[in-house]
């Protein structure tokens, strides 16, 4: 009777060592499970890598006469990276039109892609120094991929564009200041992502929603330096919102070529 008992004492000690362990690990299970559970904030600095707003490069025609051609490619390679291609053609004298193809090659974080059209006046009122201002509009999307979900968004931009242009004596440099002035519509074509693994994101939706239309001045400069048919490009477009505050590019550093047909035959 005695070794019975002493028997079960003995399992039943055993069976509450091995519980122990059981116990714990059931701890650590049911930790793990709920924070699991619990969201994890996406880095803002990947956040910030997503476009919400972009803008081609304000560039200007600076045709001089009657069937002047420009061809002008470039690359945006500061904040943001993309090609652009520019083609300029007086039909009449005076009188300019200009398109202006962008679009960024690879897809990582965003896809951007705009073209715009516009047509405007210029004229030589002095030996060195060339004035133009053109009108237009743009239109464009930017395609994201969020770290939890992706969005797209339309661009449209109806701008004025000044600019004023000084050349040395033979037309070889040029020094080229201009401002666009621009209104600008965002639509939301679809967004999904985790409002709150990804606050920032969120936050840009929201001032999207809250005000989709907006003002903004795009003053810049470029120089221009080569031969008669071909020159090297250079500039800056900044970004100044009137509106509201949003994440986006604040300007495009470009660098490209120019090239130059239907010349006049008497320009240097």
């Amino acid at each position: 009777m005695y070794q019975q008992l002493n028997l079960k004492t003995k399992n039943y000690n055993m069976l509450r060592c091995l519980s122990y362990p059981v116990v714990i690990v059931s701890y650590f299970l049911l930790v793990t499970a709920c924070s699991s559970t619990q969201p994890t904030t996406v880095p803002q600095s990947r956040q910030e890598r997503n476009l919400f707003h972009a803008f081609t490069t304000a560039s200007p025609t600076m045709l001089q006469n009657k069937n002047d051609l420009h061809i002008q490619t470039s690359a945006v390679v500061w904040q943001y990276a993309w090609p652009e291609v520019q083609v300029a053609y007086a039909p009449l004298k005076n009188i300019g039109v200009s398109t202006v193809i962008a679009g960024s090659l690879t897809k990582d974080d965003f896809m951007f892609n705009a073209y715009n059209f516009s047509a405007g006046y210029f004229n030589k009122v002095a030996p060195n120094v060339h004035l133009e201002s053109y009108v237009g509009t743009e239109r464009g999307t930017i395609n994201n991929t969020h770290a939890t979900g992706s969005s797209k968004l339309k661009l449209t931009k109806y701008f004025i564009q000044p600019a004023i242009a000084f050349s040395n004596e033979n037309n070889s440099l040029h020094f080229i200041l201009m401002t666009r002035f621009s209104t600008n519509n965002r639509q939301v074509v679809h967004a999904t992502y985790h409002q709150t693994n990804e606050p920032f994101t969120h936050e840009q939706f929201v001032l999207l929603n809250r005000k989709p239309n907006f003002l903004m001045l795009e003053p810049g400069f470029q120089f221009r330096y080569g031969r008669k048919r071909m020159m090297f490009t250079t500039g800056y477009t900044g970004s100044l919102n009137f509106s509201n505050s949003f994440h986006r590019s604040i300007g495009n550093f470009n660098i490209g070529f120019l090239v130059r047909l239907g010349l006049a035959r008497n320009e240097n």
